[in-house]
């Protein structure tokens, strides 16, 4: 599902930058100040890399109002981490796609006026 899903797209930003699915960034767009490209992947993974993560890990998406991250597991499910407090899973989900999806309705449901 993951590999499907950046097949189609390096990352994803919406809900003005609520809620990103972390893409690959050039080094020549690194500092361009460059809106457009999504937060670096390499970034969490490999020069930031999560305390407490198992090899196989990795960290897809981020939430701008906490800062916390969602990590595809390698059995394949996705968990929310809160970095900035404790570092504990706070939410789980089956799989990226099921966290994706639920997410964009939760962001949905609370921009909806």
């Amino acid at each position: 599902m993951l590999k499907s899903f950046y097949s189609q797209a390096n990352g994803l930003m919406i809900f003005s930058g609520s809620l990103r699915v972390l893409g690959y960034v050039p080094n020549d767009a690194l500092d361009s100040g460059v809106y457009d490209y999504p937060s670096s992947i390499l970034t969490p993974n490999v020069s930031a890399r999560i305390d407490g993560l198992m090899e196989g890990d990795i960290v897809v998406g981020w939430y701008k109002n906490d800062g916390s991250y969602v990590v595809v597991k390698k059995n394949g499910e996705a968990s929310r981490y809160d970095v900035l407090g404790t570092g504990e899973e706070t939410q789980r989900w089956v799989d990226f796609d099921n966290w994706l999806a639920s997410e964009i309705i939760v962001l949905h449901e609370n921009y909806t006026y």
